[in-house]
């Protein structure tokens, strides 16, 4: 390692043995007369209030006095070391606190503490290595994490740095300093971007911080101009041993157990589970977290991959910082939790890569993310479900399905529906997934009104099964318009006509149904279909084979995505 100035931390975390009055009297001393206990404690008593009053040479003058009596007890030497740092003396404190790590090699704290005092006396090598042995020692050790990310940053190994602060990001997302911190990294690793939202983060909560204006000033005179695009590499690494896929427990967990299996089939070796364990981080090259803000574990262990140094990825399949009011995930996961959506910022703030199913998503992530890459749903072709024939019935089943989270979309149309099937009354709605939600029509004959409850994910197939045409009405909301296409998708696989919200990703997938622009024109779709059931069958068809075509365009967009990592 070069050799360097005499380091002066920006911060200096100390570990402080306070109260010290229990390390005196007969159990400090045992062994000794009872007047050199006594004359002791004295000396304790009188230096424990010294550093209650942050007097620290009246404090050392009464440690060195008891040290006189018993010079090697950790205690005293703790707190000498302590002192003799608190007052600059370097030299003296190097020396304490190198005689207390003989004694107590097992000491997180009198490591870190001994890594300040190298640090004041310039022994830049020797300061990270008892702060990496302080770590070892507690990996939970947050000052001796901190004062190695400093290390890092000051001699120029701002990747390291980077990944120190990330994690610890993940853990103290109030420190402003490790913000600050990490805004110089991404300067120095060519990313302004990343560290102009770091700064604006600070700014908002503390509009005058002095340092974080003079880090924007810095940013507005660096060039404009972008960056030579990287070379693309004329061939590709193999994927790596072992790909870890975390699921979120809920129904998008598809979007994780899907890719490992194919991924697998095409020669990788990946794993998919719920609640990763230290055993499953440990073995993994990369780790890919869906949605990990909706799980304490999976926010922990994102953390540990981090200070692991493992390649994270972040998958996300919603716009959680538009969630509607009304939405049951609004205080949950989306705007009404603050909490959660800043654990979901660091998330993706520590990640390599951010995977989002639409477009939109990824454009409005962006600002937070180190790279986007877009990866749209697929479907489970391998569940015989999909290709098991629908029951028979008589008369046309118009079929929605999904949770009280969309009642307003539902709600949108809700009249005009009505109005038709009232005219109709040789036609059926079919609502699956939520009761509340067949309430909406409960003014229909209950002929003409059918609930399909709650299945598992993989009976889903069996519930589309009993539509004849699917209705995906989306209303044109914010939120909503970074949905993905997985109704769609879905319809396909079971070759279901549907008519649907031109809302983006919906307009992008295009084939096999109609579009309804405005509530009044839902009635004319649904005639058109109903009437024509070859036009039915054959955008069934259509939509199939797009169906088909998108598990071939996933399956390459991870295979890619995962090798040039």
């Amino acid at each position: 390692m070069q050799n360097l100035r005499p380091f002066q931390p920006p911060f200096m975390g100390i570990y402080h043995p306070f109260p010290i009055i229990q390390f005196g009297g007969s159990i400090l001393l045992k062994g000794f007369s009872m007047g050199e206990v006594i004359l002791v404690d004295a000396w304790l008593h009188q230096a424990e209030e010294a550093l209650q009053a942050q007097n620290w040479a009246e404090a050392l003058e009464a440690l060195q006095q008891a040290q006189q009596v018993q010079p090697d007890h950790p205690a005293i030497l703790s707190i000498l070391g302590v002192c003799f740092l608190q007052l600059g003396m370097a030299k003296e404190a190097r020396e304490t606190l190198e005689t207390l790590v003989k004694s107590q090699p097992a000491s997180a704290e009198a490591y870190n503490n001994l890594g300040v005092a190298l640090l004041m006396d310039g022994a830049l090598e020797e300061a990270q290595a008892a702060f990496e042995q302080a770590i070892a020692l507690d990996h939970e050790n947050l000052l001796a994490r901190k004062h190695l990310a400093l290390i890092f940053l000051q001699t120029g190994d701002y990747t390291h740095a980077a990944q120190i602060l990330d994690a610890l990001l993940l853990e103290l997302p109030d420190e402003v300093e490790l913000r600050l911190w990490l805004g110089q990294c991404y300067t120095k690793l060519g990313n302004p971007q990343a560290a102009r939202r770091l700064y604006t983060e600070i700014l908002r909560n503390y509009p005058d911080h002095p340092q974080t204006r003079d880090a924007l000033r810095s940013l507005d005179k660096m060039p404009t101009s972008s960056p030579p695009a990287p070379q693309k590499p004329q061939s590709l690494p193999p994927i790596p041993k072992q790909i870890l896929f975390c699921g979120s427990g809920e129904v998008s967990d598809f979007r994780m157990y899907l890719p490992a299996r194919w991924l697998r089939k095409a020669g990788a070796n990946t794993t998919y589970v719920l609640n990763p364990s230290p055993h499953d981080l440990s073995g993994a090259d990369i780790v890919i977290f869906l949605r990990p803000h909706i799980r304490r574990e999976n926010m922990q262990a994102l953390a540990e991959c981090v200070r692991q140094g493992k390649t994270i990825i972040v998958d996300i399949d919603d716009d959680f910082h538009n969630l509607p009011v009304h939405h049951p995930g609004y205080y949950l996961c989306g705007p009404g939790n603050p909490n959660i959506l800043r654990a979901l910022e660091l998330a993706i703030g520590a990640a390599s890569v951010l995977v989002v199913s639409t477009p939109i998503l990824g454009e409005r992530y962006a600002p937070l993310a180190r790279r986007v890459q877009v990866i749209p749903n697929g479907w489970d072709d391998e569940n015989p479900n999909w290709e098991k024939p629908a029951p028979p019935h008589t008369g046309i089943h118009l079929g929605w399905a999904g949770t009280s989270t969309h009642w307003e979309d539902l709600h949108f149309i809700r009249n005009e529906l009505l109005y038709f099937l009232r005219h109709h009354p040789e036609v059926t709605l079919v609502i699956g997934g939520d009761p509340q939600i067949l309430e909406m029509f409960r003014s229909l004959p209950e002929r003409q009104r059918w609930f399909l409850p709650f299945c598992a994910h993989a009976e889903y197939p069996l519930l589309l099964a009993q539509f004849d045409i699917l209705l995906a009405p989306l209303a044109n909301t914010r939120f909503n318009q970074a949905k993905s296409d997985i109704k769609l998708v879905e319809a396909g696989a079971r070759r279901l006509p549907w008519v649907a919200s031109p809302l983006p990703a919906y307009c992008a997938w295009e084939s096999g149904g109609i579009f309804a622009e405005t509530p009044s024109s839902w009635a004319d779709a649904i005639s058109t279909l109903i009437q024509d059931p070859a036009l039915r069958q054959q955008l069934g068809t259509v939509g199939h084979k797009k169906s088909e075509e998108r598990n071939r365009e996933v399956i390459g967009l991870w295979k890619t995505l995962l090798e040039t990592l």
